[in-house]
């Protein structure tokens, strides 16, 4: 099949996961059942039916409830259109640019998709459950064990990167053990996302005196360590927080709030990793004239 097929089919499919990833939304962070009852409307409780089809059934019916007319969150087709983008674009970077196996692709849009939920539940409720950071807390370490290819980068340098010589065997035998490797190169993306984020909340908050990030941002960025590796964790939190910050400065220009949670930039700058980290990484190191490697 060509590779038009296949962006058409994983973006059709990204749009049905983002259907559920709506009721994900929704319903996790009030621990309702994402599976009973059918999909209704908040308003009048009538199931929704055929319109429910991904962005299309939104339209369709004009944005409003068919059976009582109330006004649906844009947030529907917006989630859905996403989970379709990001869906076909990982394969396209992934796997066609990259060359990378499917495994990996999978888990990387996997892990797109559950930073969705992640970001909009955070934007309206200001929290990240539990369930969504611990169970990519788990996963990283299991996949990194039985599928140590998702590693490959972060084993392979990290004892030439701390340059001490009393780690250089250790480091040298997992390199031979790659299914070790791959688990211990992800317990340490897990310890760097968490330690980074848990310092300078310590730090900010000695200095503002006042809570300065919570801790579902460490165990959110311990997650994406612990899928990622610890090579990606640095640069993914630079990007968060530029991006924090430029988009912050807008939005208190607009509406003075500066209680903007930092999960959707964490979020933002690891979709911005996964999918163009290695050459953003490059140039950012070029202009400080550094030669530097793959993140991912």
């Amino acid at each position: 099949m060509p590779t038009e097929f296949w962006v058409v089919v994983l973006f059709v499919l990204g749009a049905t996961i983002g259907s559920f990833l709506n009721v994900c939304i929704y319903r996790i962070p009030v621990g309702k059942s994402l599976i009973w009852p059918d999909s209704h409307c908040g308003n009048c409780f009538q199931p929704v039916g055929w319109d429910n089809i991904p962005i299309i059934g939104w339209v369709l019916v004009g944005g409003r409830c068919r059976h009582c007319g109330v006004k649906l969150s844009l947030q529907y087709p917006l989630v859905e259109l996403m989970s379709g983008v990001l869906a076909a674009m990982g394969y396209w970077v992934w796997v066609v640019e990259r060359g990378e196996p499917a495994m990996v692709a999978g888990v990387y849009i996997a892990l797109a998709l559950t930073l969705v939920v992640a970001t909009f539940i955070d934007l309206r409720w200001r929290i990240i459950p539990d369930s969504i950071t611990y169970g990519m807390m788990a996963a990283g370490p299991v996949l990194g064990l039985v599928y140590p290819r998702l590693m490959e980068t972060s084993v392979s340098e990290f004892g030439n990167w701390t340059g001490l010589a009393v780690v250089g065997p250790a480091f040298g035998w997992l390199n031979e053990h790659v299914h070790a490797g791959g688990l211990a190169a992800a317990v340490l993306g897990l310890a760097a996302g968490w330690v980074l984020i848990r310092v300078l909340r310590w730090v900010a908050t000695q200095v503002f005196r006042k809570e300065a990030m919570g801790l579902g941002d460490a165990k959110l960025l311990a997650g994406i360590g612990g899928l990622l590796g610890w090579k990606a964790v640095g640069p993914i939190f630079l990007m968060a927080v530029f991006l924090g910050a430029v988009i912050g400065i807008v939005v208190w220009v607009r509406t003075r709030r500066r209680d903007i949670p930092f999960g959707p930039y964490l979020a933002a700058g690891t979709l911005a990793a996964m999918l163009f980290g290695n050459q953003i990484w490059k140039w950012y190191l070029g202009l400080m004239h550094i030669a530097g490697g793959d993140i991912l």
